[in-house]
C-alpha cells in the first residue's frame, strides 16, 4: 500500500503548489492597485467609505477592502439619434455632446448617492434639449441654433450639478437630421421664394419698360406740342402781316382817290360798255366841272 501511495506523492504536492500559487495571485491582485494622473479611487472597507486616493500605487487588505476608480479629467458623452420635434411638429434626429468632469471633492458623494450618474446625465441632457427644441419653429431653427445650445446648456448644467454633483463643462449639438416632411417643405419654400424673386424682377422690368414708354410718349407729345405752337405762331404772324398789309393798303386808298382810279385803270381792259344809257358815266372819262 505504501508503494501505491508513493506513486501519487509527487502529483499531489504539485497540485497543492499550483492551488497555493493561484490563491497567492488572487490575494496579490486584491491587495494592490494603481491610479494614473487622471484617476482617483474610492476605497471602502466592509462596504463603508474609507478614503479617496490619488495617483500612484496603493495597497488594500484583501477580502476586506475594495476600491472603485473614477476619471477626474474632462469626459465626453455623445448621444446620437436623439429624436424630438419642433413646436410646429417637424421631426428631428439630433446628435448632442455633453462635456463633464468629476471633481475630486465630490467623488465620495457621487459614489454614495449616484453611482449610475452617467445614465442619469443621459436622461437629463436629452429631456432638457427636447424641451428647448419643442419651443422653436422649424423655419427659425437654423438662425437660433446657438441660442438653443446655450439655453440647453444652462438648464442641463444647473440640474446635473444640483442632483448628481457632476461638473458640466459644455453642451453642443453638432448635427441635426431633418425629417422628410421638412425637407419637402424647405424645397417648396425655396421654389416659392425663387418664383417670387422672378416675379419681382419681371415686375421691375415691366415698370422700367412702362416708364420708358411714358417718357418716350411724353417726349413725342412735347415735340408735337412745340411743333404745333411753332406752326400756330407762324400762321398767326403771317395772318397778322397780311392783315397789316391790307390795312395799310386800305388806308392808302382812302387817303388817295386818284390811286383808286389808278388801280381801276390797271384792271380796265380798254373796252367801253356795250350799252350806255342816259347820263351813265363813261369809265375813266369824267366831264370837267364848269367854273
Amino acid at each position: 500500500m505504501f508503494k501505491t501511495l508513493s506513486k501519487f506523492k509527487i502529483p499531489i504536492i504539485g497540485g497543492v503548489g499550483v492551488i497555493g500559487l493561484a490563491i497567492l495571485g488572487i490575494i496579490g491582485a486584491k491587495s494592490f492597485y494603481v491610479n494614473d494622473e487622471t484617476e482617483r479611487a474610492i476605497v471602502t472597507s466592509s462596504g463603508k467609505y474609507l478614503k479617496t486616493t490619488g495617483p500612484g500605487e496603493h495597497f488594500l487588505i484583501p477580502f476586506q477592502q475594495n476600491y472603485h476608480q473614477y476619471p477626474v479629467s474632462i469626459q465626453k458623452m455623445k448621444l446620437e439619434g436623439v429624436s424630438t420635434s419642433t413646436v410646429d411638429n417637424y421631426a428631428i434626429n439630433a446628435t448632442i455632446v455633453l462635456l463633464y468632469r468629476l471633481e475630486e471633492e465630490q467623488l465620495e458623494s457621487i459614489h454614495r448617492n449616484t453611482p449610475n450618474y452617467k445614465e442619469n446625465m443621459k436622461v437629463i441632457a436629452t429631456s432638457r434639449f427636447k424641451n428647448e427644441l419643442g419651443n422653436i419653429e422649424m423655419g427659425k431653427l437654423a438662425d437660433q441654433r446657438s441660442e438653443i445650445e446655450q439655453s440647453s446648456y444652462q438648464r442641463i448644467k444647473k440640474e446635473v450639478e444640483r442632483i448628481l454633483d457632476v461638473k458640466v463643462v459644455d453642451f453642443t449639438v453638432p448635427y441635426y437630421g431633418w425629417s422628410d416632411s421638412f425637407k419637402q417643405a424647405a424645397r417648396q419654400q425655396a421654389q416659392a421664394e425663387t418664383e417670387l424673386e422672378v416675379a419681382r424682377q419681371e415686375k421691375k422690368k415691366a415698370e422700367a419698360q412702362a416708364e420708358k414708354k411714358t417718357i418716350q410718349a411724353q417726349a413725342e407729345a412735347d415735340s408735337k406740342r412745340i411743333a404745333a405752337e411753332a406752326e400756330a405762331d407762324s400762321i398767326r404772324k403771317k395772318g397778322q402781316a397780311e392783315a397789316d398789309a391790307l390795312q395799310a393798303k386800305s388806308q392808302a386808298l382812302a387817303n388817295n382817290p386818284e390811286l383808286v382810279e389808278l388801280e381801276k385803270a390797271k384792271k380796265w381792259d380798254g373796252k367801253l360798255p356795250n350799252n350806255m344809257y342816259g347820263q351813265a358815266p363813261i369809265p375813266f372819262l369824267q366831264p370837267a366841272e364848269n367854273n
